[in-house]
């Protein structure tokens, strides 16, 4: 890493695949700013930074371009960007560019976790060559069955409630006219859309991968090695905290449903996943000197 660049790290995945958890612990990393979908807080440094706020929206906008005007040969030129699609691009970071910039002045970590932001991988390897890169994947069963709860914005059988539902919506791939699947799209149920969704993006994140160097990836030592850190904490979590955790984060079950399924009352379960969150940033904070 060249003087004067800071640590950057981009989580790409499906969602519902944990981007929100690892959101979570990156927080707890001082000197730190972690965001997710756009949002984050920088939560541990100096007393002067914590508390410093960003929210920058989740970047929906060139999928909805890619998927519903600009088509495959559009797509095709995200792998490496020319003048004019770079330039769309520009448009969609400009607000977490000038949040990097932010910390870099101040020597801040940058971390941002964002399920929309598969397709920029390419572009961001371009305008940041330190930067490093982790593909979350989850058990594709899991995560259709999580996607299948949330009915207003992955492809919804009914008209959504919101409109603020549209933009989550465009943001979907669909299959480009190259896809077998294109041809029996309007014949699939929301289940089989689903599933498509959870192959097709992480098909195409494994390509993008592919294209940048290996130390650029998440497989090598210091992250491999850090995972296996998250994985042995959240097994040390007391059991009746660690599963409310998994489920509120990972499954993406609310309170309200927690409680119907579990019959403890909300603030208790609250109780219980702060309790989580509290042990995992303790045992994952490194200590200072």
């Amino acid at each position: 890493m060249a003087h004067g660049e800071i640590p950057l790290v981009f989580v790409v995945g499906t969602g519902r695949c944990g981007t929100h958890t690892l959101w979570k612990l990156f927080e707890s990393v001082p000197n730190t700013l972690s965001m997710h979908e756009g949002n984050g807080t920088v939560r541990h440094g100096p007393a002067a930074l914590v508390g410093k706020r960003f929210a920058l929206g989740s970047m929906p906008e060139l999928n909805g371009y890619l998927y519903h005007y600009g088509g495959e040969a559009a797509f095709a030129r995200t792998f490496a960007p020319d003048a004019a699609m770079t330039s769309l691009m520009d448009g969609c970071f400009a607000g977490r560019g000038s949040a990097i910039a932010w910390c870099a002045q101040h020597g801040i970590a940058y971390c941002d976790a964002n399920p929309f932001a598969f397709n920029f991988i390419n572009y961001l390897h371009g305008k940041f060559p330190h930067a490093k890169f982790i593909h979350l994947v989850r058990d594709g069963y899991a995560c259709v069955r999580s996607w299948s709860r949330r009915d207003a914005s992955t492809y919804p059988d009914d008209v959504p409630h919101t409109p603020g539902a549209i933009s989550w919506l465009l943001a979907k791939p669909l299959p480009f006219p190259s896809d077998p699947a294109h041809r029996e799209w309007q014949h699939f149920d929301r289940a089989q859309r689903i599933s498509w969704f959870w192959n097709a993006v992480n098909a195409n994140i494994a390509l993008r991968l592919e294209r940048i160097p290996a130390e650029s990836r998440s497989d090598d030592d210091a992250l491999s090695a850090w995972g296996d850190s998250v994985r042995e904490a959240l097994a040390d979590v007391p059991e009746h905290n660690r599963e409310i955790f998994l489920l509120h984060y990972i499954e993406g079950f609310s309170y309200d449903e927690i409680e119907r399924m579990t019959g403890v009352r909300q603030s208790a379960l609250k109780m219980r996943v702060k309790r989580a969150s509290d042990f995992l940033r303790a045992r994952l904070t490194p200590e200072t000197p």
